[in-house]
Order: structure tokens, then C-alpha cells, then sequence
């Protein structure tokens, strides 16, 4: 997915809930297997590990993932000054310095989203609130504005306790929408909203994953050293 596609589908993002997100995200697994040709239940438990792995230890992780993050935005905006700049001034400019000046980009942004992690965590969380309060009140520009600002103010000055309990709850989501995924016909999982059966173990997974990293970061401090 490039980051022009994934642009295009954060705009659209704040129509949707938290369900229909979890839902397009396995569209996106099953399709990428099909693209790779690679059975799908591989992609559902490779996207489980990943889960776990954030759920139990993503206030440990917070740098590295946006890092990572920050650095997939670098490479598709190396990959479009390519396109839109080198091969415009270059007409015989080969494909493959596509690869050159992406990954240039890519180790800037990787670089800056490590040691600058905290302008990612505002940014993140600052679309979320955006999008969480303009989708539930209706569209409504000013309050959604305002949720913005203040999800990026509370990740920032609370980063353990915000990123611990994002990431609880994401993962608490996608672990039952990704079993839902691998185990299509267990009806115990399908993530809908009168499901109570898979709300309910969402909600589990979310308390068991933020208990186990509050209790395994216990800090006086919200910062991050």
C-alpha cells in the first residue's frame, strides 16, 4: 500500500468506527496474501503475533514503532519526489534510483521518528481525536478540532499511561477481528456490534493487555527516558 493509498483512506477514516476499520484492515490482509499468494490464515496469525507483541509490550516498544511508522511515511515520499521531481527532470533516470532516494528518505524519517518520537505521538493521536469526535458528534469541524488538540496534549504529557492504553485497546480489537480472520466460521468472534460475545473478549484482551504493562512499567515518571 502506497502512501498516496493510505492517505486517501485516513481522509475517508473519521466516517467510519472503530468496527469498520478492524474490518477493512482484514480486507487488506486477505488481499495482500492473495497479492503475495501466500495462504491467508499465515497473514492472520503473522498480524495475531504482531498484536501480541504491541498489546503486552508497546510502551516498551513506543520508539521503535514510531520509527517504523515514520519511517514508511519517508519511503513513499521518497518514492513520489522520484515520480514527481527526478523523473520529470530526468526523463533517463533508471527505476531503480526509486529505491535510492526512498530509502534516503526513509532512514531521515526513521532516524527522526526515534529520537524525535514524541512529534509522532502528537501527530497520531492528534488524528485520532480528530477523528474519533468528528465521526460520534456528528461532523462537527470546530469540536472535532479541539478533540485534536487535546488527544495530542494528553499523549504527550501522559506518554506512559496514553500509549498503554491505546495500545491495549487497539490490540484488544484486533486480536478477536484477526481470529475472526483465521477462524471465519466461529461465529464467537465475528467483532459486530451485537456480538456481545466477541465485545466481551475484546474487552478482556484489552484489560489483560493493560494490566500487564502497567504492572511491568511501573515509573514515577509519564515520561519516556
Amino acid at each position: 500500500m502506497t502512501l498516496t493509498e493510505v492517505l486517501a483512506y485516513l481522509k475517508g477514516a473519521s466516517s467510519k468506527d472503530l468496527l469498520e476499520i478492524s474490518s477493512d484492515l482484514n480486507a487488506f490482509l486477505t488481499n495482500w496474501a492473495a497479492e503475495l499468494d501466500i495462504a491467508t490464515w499465515i497473514m492472520f496469525v503473522v498480524g495475531l503475533v504482531a498484536v501480541f507483541a504491541v498489546g503486552l509490550f508497546g510502551y516498551k516498544l513506543v520508539k521503535l514503532l514510531t520509527a517504523l511508522l515514520a519511517g514508511y511515511a519517508g519511503y513513499f515520499i521518497g518514492a513520489e519526489i522520484y515520480h514527481a521531481v527526478i523523473k520529470v527532470q530526468f526523463e533517463k533516470c533508471p527505476e531503480w534510483v526509486v529505491y535510492i532516494t526512498g530509502g534516503i528518505i526513509a532512514a531521515m524519517f526513521l532516524f527522526l521518528g526515534f529520537v524525535k518520537f514524541s512529534y509522532v505521538l502528537f501527530a497520531l493521536s492528534a488524528f485520532g481525536g480528530y477523528s474519533v469526535v468528528y465521526y460520534y458528534l456528528d461532523g462537527n469541524l470546530l469540536l472535532a478540532l479541539g478533540g485534536a488538540f487535546l488527544a495530542g496534549i494528553l499523549m504527550i504529557t501522559l506518554v506512559r499511561s496514553s500509549v498503554i492504553l491505546v495500545t491495549s485497546f487497539g490490540c484488544g480489537l484486533l486480536s478477536v477481528s484477526f481470529l475472526s480472520g483465521l477462524l471465519p466460521k466461529v461465529e464467537a468472534f465475528c467483532l459486530e456490534i451485537d456480538n456481545w460475545t466477541a465485545v466481551g473478549l475484546a474487552v478482556l484482551m484489552f484489560f489483560i493487555f493493560a494490566t500487564f504493562q502497567f504492572v511491568t512499567n511501573r515509573r514515577r515518571t509519564e515520561y519516556i527516558e
